[in-house]
């Protein structure tokens, strides 16, 4: 039985001479894409029964279909299938990426998705997955959930906005030293936070997030700064769903183990987003 680290070292053997980027920026974003639908109505009975063999006793809902989320190759393809119970996946209904070396490997469950599509291959070998608007790119690891960025207009910033954020990150730093890996990127977002007109500032400079995360600001309507939070690469997002105490859409942060989703309001967690552990396939915990 393989181990999930010597499959990503294949893996990452196998494409070692791609250039592996960064997840996308915020105008990159809003180019992805799906170029193929994903129909569990057209299921696949081969497929099925591989699938049932390794769920069929906790799920009575089976349905698969075959995929390729790699380059085409002479590698057995990867499977989507959807479980639950009940008619029509009525109950307990998830979906899942199978994806076979030597063994089948769990690499993605989520809650079923009205809408699944796959963007083309990537620079990291896979193709993303994006169900119902939620983007999860493959980091040659593991699949790791994208912030959405819905209702979320990026712009350049003002000269006032400009000098509200250099005199926050410019502390500790002359300008030769905040400048030292060229001036810092600052994308700025016009938000409708419950009625209200706000601004979201993600910063991203080695220089200001190190090796670490990137300041993000929660601005109100006159440039006021009432909220500093942070995540990895300046990435952020607005949540669909989810909303904080004042019933504002919760922000959305990259973290080191996914999406994390806090109230900007008062700067809690409301909720997270977990990257997709890989699990031998009918064995997961």
């Amino acid at each position: 039985m393989i181990a999930f680290k010597q499959f990503a070292v294949l893996l990452a053997a196998t494409l070692s001479m791609v250039c592996w980027p960064t997840l996308s920026t915020a105008q990159e974003q809003t180019l992805t894409v799906a170029t193929e639908v994903v129909f569990f109505e057209t299921n696949d009975v081969q497929a099925a029964q591989i699938a049932r063999q390794m769920y069929g006793r906790e799920f009575s809902h089976v349905r698969a279909v075959r995929v390729l989320l790699e380059a085409p190759s002479d590698d057995p393809e990867q499977l989507f299938v959807e479980l639950g119970n009940g008619k029509d996946c009525e109950t307990d209904c998830v979906q899942v990426v199978l994806f076979h070396n030597e063994q089948w490997l769990e690499i993605y469950r989520q809650p079923k998705a009205e809408r699944i599509g796959l963007t083309e291959v990537t620079a990291t070998g896979m193709k993303s997955i994006i169900a119902d608007g939620r983007i999860w790119s493959w980091n040659a690891t593991n699949y790791v959930p994208e912030p959405t960025r819905e209702g979320m207009i990026r712009r350049d910033a003002t000269e006032i906005e400009l000098a509200v954020i250099t005199e926050q990150i410019s502390g500790g730093f002359d300008v030769g030293g905040l400048n030292a890996f060229g001036p810092p990127e600052i994308d700025v977002f016009d938000v409708d936070m419950n009625g209200y007109p706000g601004k979201i500032v993600a910063v991203q400079s080695p220089s200001v997030c190190g090796q670490s995360s990137c300041p993000i600001y929660l601005l109100n309507a006159e440039d006021q700064i009432f909220r500093v939070l942070r995540s990895l690469e300046g990435e952020v997002g607005l949540a669909r769903s989810v909303r904080d105490e004042q019933g504002f859409r919760g922000i959305e942060l990259l973290t080191r183990n996914g999406i994390s989703i806090v109230s900007s309001s008062s700067g809690k967690r409301l909720s997270s987003l977990a990257v997709q552990q890989v699990y031998v396939a009918g064995m997961r915990p």
